[in-house]
């Protein structure tokens, strides 16, 4: 990218939005989401000054997706998800189904139908994956939530794409469902970080303060976060 060369990007307006917030994925790349009428001509200096933190963010998706790339021939044979204490062997059969089902039974994943397809077992693994953290998770963030005090009005999980977390200002916690692949240190600490925005909705230096009342290495957990995509494997990365 040229010294004054902006990088491509989308604008999106979001009725929601109370400010500008830039967005990097895989699927998407560079995305500004503006608030509704946001004046257009501003939105170059914007992606200008954010220049350094654009290239990181986008070398950090393109290995991501190198990554994820590199996984999709694998098919697992065992399926680990630290971050909710579960291990599942994987099994393969054959039937005469043109779609592929995933059945857990005693500590096995059985994918039966099409499974020469490598695309539809990939998927329904993923399905799998989603609800056991969808089962899993939320009974977590009730746990530590009682521990520290902190109550929270809702919590859903979703596949989200650029965030592990995130907290409205309703006091509703939204969690990424591939925290099942990560340490649980790291799946606390991204919980206690939404549990925190309860008592203050932004990244202020008074925020971090509160976590590091919680959470002494915070800070040291959020730095390993920031390569915490490593530990899903590529077959179970969306798309």
């Amino acid at each position: 990218m040229g010294s004054s060369e902006l990088p491509p990007y989308t604008v999106r307006e979001s009725a929601r939005a109370r400010g500008v917030r830039l967005t990097v994925s895989a699927r998407d790349g560079l995305v500004v989401v503006v608030p509704a009428r946001y004046p257009a001509q501003r939105i170059p200096a914007i992606v200008a000054g954010r220049r350094r933190w654009i290239e990181r963010a986008l070398l950090r998706v393109n290995e991501r997706r190198a990554a994820m790339l590199g996984g999709r021939e694998q098919l697992p044979s065992r399926i680990e998800m630290p971050g909710i204490a579960e291990s599942w062997a994987a099994e393969y059969a054959p039937t005469a189904s043109a779609t592929v089902r995933a059945r857990a039974v005693r500590g096995v994943v059985r994918l039966s139908g099409a499974v020469a397809d490598g695309d539809a077992c990939r998927a329904a693994l993923r399905r799998f994956c989603r609800a056991r953290a969808a089962e899993a998770l939320p009974s977590m963030l009730k746990i530590l939530s009682a521990e520290e005090g902190l109550a929270f009005t809702a919590v859903c999980v979703r596949s989200q794409r650029t965030r592990w977390g995130s907290c409205s200002g309703r006091g509703s916690i939204s969690l990424n469902h591939q925290l099942a692949f990560l340490p649980p240190r790291l799946v606390r600490h991204v919980m206690l970080h939404e549990l925190v925005h309860t008592m203050r909705l932004d990244h202020s230096a008074r925020f971090h303060a509160l976590l590091a009342e919680r959470e002494t290495d915070a800070a040291h957990l959020a730095r390993e976060l920031r390569q915490a995509w490593r530990h899903v494997p590529g077959w179970a990365l969306d798309e």
